[in-house]
């Protein structure tokens, strides 16, 4: 929602509000009910945090800021705090969660038991990355927006995610990427997908001063274009 909450209702009665999801600061644009843990909803937000719910309660049992791991020169950039997508793997409880304004993703572990996220990895790409997925081998694949390298792949190999690209399903997928280029060619280039869902704020006060003090400006200029002759000159005037 764009206004930083979640709305839990009924699918046979959606106007039957079971509970808020209340924690988020800025919009929230991705939510995920983890599928082995069917009690717990996942959401991303342009506030740059990742949380976890308890939903049919409304409560919050995790909050993971993402925006402390990205790069400090995009640290006091509001924009590049939002993710784009999220991805969550049920064999081994792995999130993956893509940059929206960044070529970055940020890799982090359920731990079930305690209902927190735990930071594992970033893995930096050379272009912006358009979305993530797990498959049902658990490994990570990657849509970038570069023609020559479409698609990566990462596979958790001795408890790191590290580059597969050398498999040989990799190149058939990088080659239907290719021959489809043409569905992909409007977004290269283009704005990244969450910035325009910032509420835009106005200093309204600042405006206001500013134009009181340009109608006085005003009002002062006239005043000393039209001042009235003295008085007692024009009486001896008269009298001549």
């Amino acid at each position: 929602d764009r206004d930083e909450k979640i709305r839990i209702t009924f699918c046979n009665a959606p106007h039957i509000i079971q509970s808020f999801c209340l924690g988020h600061t800025e919009f929230v644009n991705r939510i995920l009910v983890l599928s082995n843990y069917p009690t717990l909803l996942m959401s991303s937000s342009g506030d740059g945090t990742l949380r976890l719910w308890e939903y049919e309660s409304g409560k919050e049992a995790s909050c993971f800021n993402l925006g402390s791991y990205n790069e400090p020169e995009s640290a006091g950039n509001k924009k590049h705090l939002a993710l784009s997508a999220v991805a969550y793997c049920e064999n081994g409880n792995y999130v993956a969660a893509l940059c929206d304004c960044l070529p970055l993703v940020h890799l982090l572990q359920l731990d079930a038991e305690c209902r927190t996220l735990v930071y594992k990895q970033k893995i930096f790409l050379e272009h912006r990355g358009w979305d993530i997925a797990f498959d049902k081998l658990s490994r990570l694949w990657i849509l970038q927006e570069d023609k020559d390298t479409p698609v990566m792949l990462y596979r958790i190999m001795d408890g790191t995610w590290q580059n597969a690209n050398k498999e040989s399903r990799v190149n058939e997928m990088v080659d239907l990427v290719r021959d489809n280029w043409d569905m992909f060619q409007e977004s290269v280039g283009t704005e990244n997908c969450c910035s325009n869902l910032y509420k835009v704020t106005f200093d309204n006060m600042s405006t206001y001063l500013q134009k009181k003090e340009e109608r006085t400006t005003q009002k002062q200029s006239k005043r000393k274009g039209h001042q009235p002759h003295d008085s007692k000159g024009a009486k001896m005037n008269k009298l001549e």
